[in-house]
């Protein structure tokens, strides 16, 4: 059986109060070609706008109405140690995790 491996993201996100102020950092400072700016389909005064990271790579920032009320958090509590297996290696919080080799 043939496992297929990731080659990419396709986009990531993130939610701002400001989505003036994050395009223009990213844009003019990172070098991101805004490629796209939409409403979001089925939520009310949301709205998403699609940078290039590469070929067939994006970032999205999000806006949506009120997000500047909701407090912010610096980090959020885990329920117990977090690991994630690899097949060179594995990730976890607990100090005898063997360290994922560099490529």
């Amino acid at each position: 059986m043939r496992v297929q491996q990731p080659n990419g993201i396709h986009h990531i996100a993130i939610m701002s109060a400001d989505m003036k102020a994050q395009l223009t950092f990213f844009t003019q400072v990172m070098g991101f070609p805004l490629k796209g700016l939409f409403e979001m389909h089925g939520v009310p005064g949301g709205k998403h706008a699609f940078l290039e990271m590469g070929p067939e790579s994006y970032f999205s920032v999000v806006e949506l109405a009120g997000i500047d009320e909701i407090p912010a958090r610096s980090a959020l509590p885990m329920p117990g140690p977090a690991r994630v297996n690899a097949p060179r290696g594995r990730c976890s919080t607990s100090p005898s995790a063997s360290p994922i080799p560099r490529a």
